[in-house]
């Protein structure tokens, strides 16, 4: 038992109160949900022992538990024929509280390399800040007579707006190269978009989540909206995009029932043909 591993600070930080400060029961409990919700530790318990003159002793318990992951497998469909994955995962990079997400996902006619990290912006908030750098090589050579590579760099902020309900902001900087591969037969729109193409993508997430576990959902619902909105340049319009996406889970019995519904709209901003792979 006890945090031999991570920092006291990434547990501090996570504590709504210093010394000294009156405290309430739903403190403790509320304090106690957002150390279980880091996923960093198998068990959470804060016992309150009262001392003299009204004062109390707040005792942090916590046992610690494995939290990186390395993932790899292969397979082979009809439509993305052979595939190679492999991730590795660390949700605690050296006991910081730090987030390193890697994954390569490798197939006939995609390739996709992503590095992904999250950390607490400040201590004395509740703010987490993202950095991301995403690539990917798809060939629709045989479909729709084109090559596309894109190449992302983005910078985000997630906080809370209340107990259930938290806020993603995610401003990405967008590089798609487009080449042809047979002109007679591919879209104008694709045509005309030869070449690389720069963009900024301004994306907002409200994520509403009741769930009683975000891994492996038995009970509650979750909704998702997303607004994404892209820079026009000189050979793309640029668009608007609504995704609202709901999911509801039910436990009767040993049975979990659960179902899915995604609605969305997208608009240009230059009244053009959206490209076939922004909708």
């Amino acid at each position: 038992y006890g945090n031999s591993r991570t920092y006291d600070y990434v547990i501090r930080r996570e504590l709504s109160l210093i010394e000294g400060d009156a405290i309430h029961n739903t403190e403790v409990k509320a304090i106690e949900k957002k150390l279980k919700s880091l996923n960093l530790f198998k068990s959470v318990s804060i016992l309150e022992k009262e001392l003299e003159d009204n004062l109390v002793d707040i005792d942090i318990t916590v046992e610690e538990k494995q939290t990186g992951t390395v993932n790899a497998g292969v397979s082979v469909g009809t439509i993305d024929g052979f595939a190679v994955v492999a991730g590795l995962s660390e949700r605690n990079f050296y006991g910081t509280g730090r987030s390193v997400k890697t994954i390569i996902n490798t197939s006939t006619d995609r390739n996709q390399f992503t590095l992904e990290t999250t950390d607490r912006l400040l201590y004395e908030n509740d703010v987490d800040i993202n950095y991301n750098a995403n690539y990917i090589e798809q060939d629709f050579s045989k479909a729709s007579s084109y090559k596309l590579n894109t190449f992302s760099l983005g910078i985000g902020l997630s906080y809370n707006l209340n107990q259930n309900t938290r806020h993603f902001v995610d401003l990405d900087y967008l590089i798609k190269d487009y080449t042809v591969t047979n002109s007679s037969t591919v879209s104008s729109t694709i045509g005309s978009s030869q070449g690389e193409n720069v963009s900024f993508l301004l994306i907002n997430n409200l994520f509403y989540n009741t769930l009683n576990s975000v891994y492996m959902p038995q009970n509650g619902r979750s909704i998702n909206y997303s607004n994404i909105v892209e820079t026009p340049t000189s050979s793309s319009n640029g668009y608007i995009k609504n995704i609202f996406t709901i999911k509801n889970y039910k436990k009767l019995n040993k049975n979990i029932l659960s179902n899915q519904t995604r609605i969305g709209n997208i608009i240009s901003l230059a009244n053009n043909d959206v490209l076939t792979d922004d909708k």
